[in-house]
């Protein structure tokens, strides 16, 4: 009788049969559903906001158009910077599928309510503390995949995820360019609408955080990490982070690399709609 011989390592991501294997378990198949549909929002919010801040200001001058345009850039990146120290800590305190379920409500309220109000600086407003919601919801997700998959999954599992994040970006490209070359058949169909490929962009996106936080809602996530023991206090957590990142060099270049790279790209996005028009 013949025998095979010892499994090789696992192959990439890209293979179908490791995407098959991590997706056939029902429960992070279901989150993986949930965080495509949350990602697609995201991207489709930030093409819609760009659109509409350049379109509430085409009365007014250049300059006030790149500054509108730019301002959704960064308002997106500056929770990110001001609040992500304490984020991450305060997130791993509370019930995550409630965090969850109420981050996706939240935000899609919140987008829902720019089109109607139809004011730039609600737009920029909203468009703020969506992110703000955001930063406690990302931590509580990732938090809840090593709940849902086994630990020889779940290599497979982030990676996924993470393709998702961003392979979602053209999808909702696609989206927003098929609104924009509908926008005038929109506008007959609903006159109401100011701009209509970005009115109808923002309530879809409101539409997908919705369905988002109905599948999280039934996924049987644990209020917490059972495993800590005691934890230290939020303020100690935050100083020893701080401090682990300014004192290990590679993790400091990695920073500053990142807040580069960063930078760069907000400047081509904050420009790019203007320029294109």
């Amino acid at each position: 009788m013949s025998r095979s011989g010892p499994p090789g390592p696992p192959g990439p991501l890209g293979a179908p049969s490791e995407a098959r294997n991590v997706l056939a378990i029902k429960p992070f198949r279901q989150l993986w559903v949930s965080l495509s549909l949350s990602s697609l929002g995201d991207w489709l919010s930030l093409l819609a906001l760009m659109s509409l801040a350049a379109i509430l200001t085409e009365d007014s001058s250049r300059l006030v158009q790149y500054f509108a345009v730019s301002g959704v850039v960064l308002l997106k990146l500056l929770p990110s910077l001001l609040l992500s120290p304490f984020a991450g800590v305060l997130a791993d305190r509370f019930d995550r599928r409630l965090i969850l379920v109420v981050g996706d409500i939240v935000r899609g309220l919140l987008y829902i309510s720019i089109p109607i109000v139809g004011r730039l600086d609600w737009l920029l407003i909203a468009n703020f503390l969506a992110e703000c919601v955001a930063l406690f919801w990302a931590p509580a997700k990732d938090a809840t995949v090593p709940n849902l998959v086994p630990r020889k999954k779940l290599e497979q599992a982030n990676q996924l995820s993470l393709l998702t994040t961003y392979g979602s970006a053209p999808v909702a490209a696609l989206i927003f360019a098929v609104l924009a070359a509908f926008s005038s058949v929109l506008g007959g169909l609903f006159p109401s609408l100011g701009s209509p490929e970005a009115d109808v962009a923002l309530y879809i996106n409101g539409v997908t955080f919705f369905v988002a936080a109905a599948v999280i809602w039934r996924l049987p996530i644990p209020k917490k990490n059972i495993e800590v023991a005691a934890e230290p206090s939020v303020l100690r957590t935050i100083w020893e982070g701080l401090r682990f990142a300014g004192t290990t060099p590679m993790v400091r270049g990695l920073l500053l690399g990142m807040l580069g790279a960063f930078a760069a790209g907000g400047a081509v996005i904050g420009v790019g709609r203007v320029f294109v028009s």
